[in-house]
């Protein structure tokens, strides 16, 4: 019995019925893989010595390579045919690691801040006359000051009002001071004014029940009221928009009680 066998299926199979039934074929020289050493690349197997560069046609011995078009190539060729190359070395950006920033490749060393020339180590950074800043040179010379703490609104959330711009927490009611949260809100004396101050403090109220009006109102001379609220002394019927009216001491007359 010979001493090398093969097994398939949990089967004992001798190498000549396993290279010839069950052995992988090499997609290159089309010969049965049967000691076990192949290279699997793009669903298809290779015999270790077929594997070779689409280019010079040397074996890849490299366990990581590059590929291009879906061939494989020696670091050699790909670096000199079909590399990227830094934008700012001008040298080829070869297997690992690259940044595109502008539809521009760079070298992780090679991607550098615009003003302090350190390299962008960070994935979040901001763009300031078209390059690369570093956080650092941002809120020294770019980011905008809040206008409540004047302190450097850096990179994150702020807020907009009135041609000035502010941290989140920062941005505060003119009257009571908390936080505004909501995204709507009241302008009064050209400050904001959130939703609870504007209704204590602003909201116009009907002259005749004194409560908030929330909806449309009728104004009369200087007065504010509800539309359910402006009525005939007299008759108390509510007087509908463009219906003549007057009024006298006693307050106003519908067109009818005032014939």
């Amino acid at each position: 019995m010979d001493s090398e066998f093969a097994k398939h299926d949990s089967k004992v199979c001798c190498l000549e019925c396993y290279n010839e039934h069950f052995a992988p074929k090499c997609i290159q020289c089309l010969k049965a893989i049967s000691n076990g050493k192949l290279i699997s690349y793009d669903e298809k197997n290779y015999h270790p010595d077929c594997f070779r560069c689409g280019h010079c046609n040397k074996i890849i011995i490299d366990m990581e390579f590059p590929t291009h078009n879906s061939k494989p190539y020696c670091i050699q060729c790909y670096n000199q045919y079909f590399a990227p190359q830094c934008t700012q070395c001008f040298k080829a950006i070869s297997i690992g690691k690259s940044i595109i920033y502008n539809e521009r490749n760079y070298h992780p060393d090679c991607f550098r801040c615009g003003q302090c020339n350190k390299i962008i180590t960070d994935s979040k950074f901001n763009i300031e006359n078209s390059k690369p800043c570093c956080t650092q040179c941002y809120n020294e010379y770019f980011a905008p000051r809040c206008g409540q703490c004047l302190k450097v609104i850096s990179v994150g959330r702020s807020i907009i009002f009135d041609k000035k711009t502010y941290h989140p927490d920062c941005f505060r009611c003119g009257q009571c001071h908390k936080i505004m949260t909501d995204s709507k809100f009241h302008v009064e004396n050209c400050k904001p004014c959130c939703i609870q101050c504007y209704n204590e403090y602003f909201k116009p109220q009907c002259s005749k029940c004194l409560r908030p009006i929330n909806d449309k109102y009728t104004t009369f001379q200087g007065k504010n009221f509800h539309i359910d609220c402006f009525v005939c002394v007299k008759c108390h019927r509510i007087i509908n928009k463009g219906e003549n009216f007057c009024s006298d001491q006693y307050g106003v007359l519908c067109s009818i009680c005032s014939i």
